[in-house]
Parts: structure tokens; sequence; C-alpha cells
């Protein structure tokens, strides 16, 4: 998140920069290096899955606590735009605070027969902050009829159906669409307002610590820091090489600007 706070001041965004977190997932340290590129650090209790997590896929156990955005209208905020931690923001996206409609996103891409689909990736949502509409998620998320194995994107995708306004995918450049159409993919470049690391990270996002905080380090290791980036260049045949790299140059350039202010981060 480090990294995208600092990508959305690069393209001048005017918009409040606030990250919601589970409090003791995120170590002081990290936390440091958050509120120093402008985050607004807004703790939130974890949404549990229904139904105890039956069908769910072990890594979306904790991504029905995104539904917690919708409670940003607490702050005063009537918009709001979310966007998944695998992200870097490449271009001003600011007119979709402007935007009309209660909820909208792209659509999804899958590398399977699904291909380009009607559903929407919930990776980037432009939405209209209501706590009502949080209560309301919530007292019908157990007893709904989805697909529960993609957790709450299934679940959003149910619950606003024929309401969603469908982005445009250059405001979440997921990185299916270049694997599965090169030509769209460049022919998107100059808009393109938003990558989405969907098939490969540039972190280890497999780092797992438990119950307790993960510190700065182990989150990001230096030391493998390398080796990981080699193998995230290579892997795909090398066809995500430059989103990787792009990424990398605006992490480098964030951690000079920062310096020893968080120096365990």
């Amino acid at each position: 998140m480090a990294t995208i706070g600092y990508s959305l001041s690069k393209v001048k965004s005017k918009a409040r920069k606030i990250v919601i977190y589970l409090p003791g997932r995120i170590s002081e340290g990290v936390l440091c290096r958050l509120k120093a590129i402008g985050w607004e650090l807004y703790p939130v209790d974890l949404i549990p899955p229904p139904n105890d997590g039956e069908e769910i896929w072990s890594s979306f156990v904790d991504q029905y606590t995104k539904l917690q955005i919708w409670t940003l209208d607490r702050f005063g905020i009537t918009s709001a735009v979310y966007i998944d931690a695998d992200t870097l923001v490449v271009k001003n996206f600011d007119e979709l605070f402007d935007l009309p409609f209660v909820f909208a996103a792209a659509p999804d891409v899958y590398l399977d027969g699904r291909g380009f689909t009607v559903g929407f990736n919930a990776g980037i949502m432009a939405i209209k902050p209501s706590s009502e509409v949080f209560v309301d998620m919530l007292s019908k998320v157990e007893d709904a009829k989805f697909n529960r194995a993609w957790a709450e994107q299934s679940y959003l995708n149910l619950y606003y159906g024929s309401q969603a306004v469908k982005l445009p995918y250059v405001y979440n450049g997921n990185l299916a669409i270049k694997s599965r159409s090169r030509s769209s993919w460049a022919a998107m470049q100059d808009q393109m307002r938003i990558i989405h690391y969907t098939l490969v990270k540039p972190f280890d996002g497999r780092r797992q610590c438990g119950d307790r905080a993960c510190e700065g380090g182990e989150v990001f290791d230096v030391s493998e820091r390398g080796s990981h980036l080699e193998s995230a260049k290579a892997s795909w045949d090398g066809s995500f090489r430059e989103e990787i790299e792009r990424w990398v140059e605006e992490y480098d350039e964030m951690m000079l600007a920062l310096g020893n202010s968080c120096a365990e981060a």
C-alpha cells in the first residue's frame, strides 16, 4: 500500500488516502511507512466469511472485511474509489469520484473458457459509501446464493447485479487482459490508469506470519528481494517483465524518498 500511496501522489490525485487494515496484522514500522506516504489509517474489525468459511478459497478468508469501505461515510466521505493492494496507479483517475452511480467496476477477465466476462472484478471499485448499505450487506450475506469460493467478489456481483456500471478496462489493468490479448493491452496503454497485478506479484504475497503482525522485513525480505523479482519477471514466459519493472521503479523511488524515517519497515 505504501507504493500505491506514493504512485497516487505522483499522479497528483487530490483524493484523501485512507487504508483499512486489521489491527495486529501490520507492524508499527509498516504503519509508520504508510503514514509517511500520506495514508490515513482506518483500523477495522474482521468480517468472517459466511457459513463458517465453507467452500471459500483459503487465500480469501479475510476478504469480506473489504465491505468495511462502505462505512467510510462515517468520515463524511460521499464518494470513494477502492483499489487492491496488488495494484499500481499510473495515471490520475480522480474523475471517478464524480460519477453519479452508486457502484462501478471494470468487467473481469479469466484465462479459462470464461475469458472476458460480464461480471466485474472487485479489485478496483467506485462506490458511494453508506453505513446503511453496509448493514444491509451483512444481513443478507449468510443466506445469499452465490459462488462462495470467490468470497466478497461473488457476493458483490450478486448484491449489485444489474445496478453495477461497467468501467473501461483502463481503470483496472488486470494482467489477465495482456495474457488474453496482447493487442488489447497495447491499445490500453495511453489511457491506462491502474495496473492490477493479478497473475504475478512484484512482492512475495505468500509470506504468512500467523496471528502476529508481520515485520517489514518479513513482508518484503531485502535478502530475498532479488531472487523473487527475477522469478516474477521470468514467470509466464516473461510476459509481465515490463509491468514488474515498472512497480520496482516506483518502490525504489519511494524508498529513496523515505530515507530512514521508518527504518524497521
